[in-house]
């Protein structure tokens, strides 16, 4: 028995008023009634013993698993007639979009990065879940062409280019950990930023483009990890400071935020976006960079 996709190692499943809920698809060689236990610390979760969800026929299996109540880290069980599977350290709480360009990808001192919390945890552009570490982004592991211009490192090759790294803190792992400091849940954060991005580079029509393009790079971020979402952390506009872009700016940032909506089916999904800086003194970018600014305040 084999679980293909709906839960991986380590996944934050986002919470809900009746639990979060999981759809697992996969392979049995077994056919007939599924059951799911869900345990923590060795204790079975309390409804989630033995539970049926489902049935495997004809090789393969499509269930789901709901009501999973906040916590973690959990084991979930998958068993029919002798065959098993499991996904150990699986969580539940509130999950982060995190997009945009360079200070979302990260561009601040490593040694000065905040530190890693036991129930934050991110989803990385190798399509992996692991503890919150600095660098949450690192654009050579994805598989998509649109981040690793055309050569993806390995598992072992992204380690070490981590650890070599010197710069590349963002706000991702700080803004996690508050908020599992104020929430008391834990948090996932997805990574899907790119440095030196413009709005046009995000354009969603170019959704078909899939990891060649920005956009469907993030769709396909998405169906991996197979869940809603609490909100998207969006921080970008210097690479729109331009005067041919700056009067675009707003329309482009619309229909891009009715975009993710819709391809997400979540009508009402909260943008937290972040306003660039103010310029001060600097007679060439200030007009622009300021007028976007303020585009972003109104928006």
């Amino acid at each position: 028995m084999r679980i293909d996709s709906g839960l991986l190692p380590g996944h934050v499943l986002q919470r809900a008023a009746k639990g979060a809920t999981a759809k697992l698809v996969g392979t049995a060689t077994a056919s007939g009634r599924i059951t799911a236990t869900i345990a923590v610390a060795g204790k079975t979760v309390r409804g989630w013993a033995r539970r049926p969800v489902g049935h495997a026929a004809y090789g393969a299996f499509n269930v789901k698993l709901a009501g999973i109540p906040v916590g973690g880290p959990y084991t979930v069980t998958l068993a029919v007639g002798d065959e098993r599977a499991e996904v150990r350290d699986v969580w539940v709480g509130d999950l982060w979009l995190m997009a945009g360009q360079s200070n979302m990808e990260g561009c601040g001192d490593l040694a000065d990065a905040a530190q890693p919390h036991a129930q934050v945890r991110a989803f990385s552009m190798a399509n992996r879940w692991g503890p919150a570490r600095e660098p949450l982004h690192h654009l050579a592991e994805s598989p998509d062409l649109v981040h690793n211009g055309g050569t993806q490192e390995t598992r072992e090759q992204a380690a070490r280019g981590k650890r070599a790294r010197i710069k590349g803190a963002g706000v991702g792992t700080r803004f996690g950990n508050l908020m599992q400091e104020r929430t008391g849940v834990p948090q996932g954060l997805i990574a899907v930023a790119h440095g030196g991005t413009t709005m046009e580079m995000w354009d969603p029509a170019r959704r078909e483009l899939g990891g060649a393009s920005l956009y469907g790079s993030m769709l396909a971020t998405m169906r991996a990890v197979g869940q809603p979402i609490a909100g998207v952390l969006w921080y970008q506009g210097e690479g729109d400071t331009s005067p041919e872009a700056v009067p675009h700016y707003t329309r482009r940032m619309q229909d891009f935020v009715a975009a993710v909506r819709t391809d997400l089916r979540q009508p009402k999904l909260p943008f937290v976006v972040v306003q660039i800086g103010r310029v001060i003194g600097n007679e060439g970018a200030g007009p622009n960079w300021n007028a976007l600014q303020e585009q972003q305040r109104l928006l």
